[in-house]
């Protein structure tokens, strides 16, 4: 089965005049049951105002994300996946490595932990945020933790909450550096065929850090899926 989503995300309660919208098209697809790929243009359009106001050689096109993931362990009460990314984008590239660990009580609630690393290819220095003077890395290597609670309201209704702490890799020694990203959303399956989500958070809930290359900001997005069942090649 394919499927094809649609977000727009919103950031706000930046620093005074901060406002920044951009539009993100993602599609997947299972190969087999437990193997999944996936491609996405994460900004296709960008509208903002004051520091979060779009870079002059923003170019949709140049920015691409691409990934793969793998279900290791399929069973009613637990699961494993592994998976793998690679982004580019005006500001570098990256890549990353994740493994999610799924413990569910059906038809009621899941919990999901997921280590993440992602690693910064290349350099690309910027100003920092909080001193206009200062240069910083803003293609840092990162390792974050996911806590993912979700919640199964009805069949056809699920509410969920992330809690995920993160640090530059460089900072791994000294853990009172560390962020906090707080998120909660909605999602409702409309039909088979169709779903629509929506969810609002922060970067970081914590104290600012001066690792970070942006503003800590608020962020409300909403996105549409659609799922469908390619036409397979050759069938009469």
């Amino acid at each position: 089965m394919g499927a094809l989503s649609l977000t727009v995300r919103q950031y706000f309660a930046g620093p005074a005049g901060y406002d920044r919208r951009l539009t993100r098209a993602d599609y997947g697809y299972g190969i087999t049951d437990r193997f999944q790929i996936g491609v996405s243009l994460p900004r296709i359009t960008c509208q903002g105002h004051g520091d979060g106001r779009c870079i002059d050689y923003f170019k949709p096109l140049d920015e691409i994300s691409a990934g793969a993931s793998y279900a290791v362990l399929r069973s009613r009460p637990s699961g494993l996946k592994v998976g793998g990314f690679y982004e580019r984008s005006n500001f570098g590239a990256q890549a990353g490595l994740s493994t999610r660990l799924k413990l569910v009580v059906p038809h009621l609630f899941s919990l999901e932990i997921e280590p993440d690393l992602n690693i910064g290819l290349g350099e690309r220095f910027s100003r920092a945020w909080w001193s206009p003077g200062a240069i910083q890395d803003a293609n840092q290597s990162r390792v974050y933790l996911t806590f993912d609670f979700n919640l199964q309201g009805t069949s056809w209704l699920l509410l969920w909450a992330d809690a995920i702490p993160y640090l530059p890799t460089a900072q791994l020694s000294n853990p009172g550096q560390t962020a906090l990203e707080l998120f909660v959303g909605v999602s409702a399956r409309v039909t088979a065929w169709f779903e629509a989500s929506a969810q609002c958070g922060t970067f970081n809930a914590l104290t600012a850090r001066h690792w970070e290359y942006v503003p800590d900001v608020w962020i409300c997005s909403g996105t549409l899926r659609f799922y469908f069942l390619p036409a397979r090649f050759g069938s009469s």
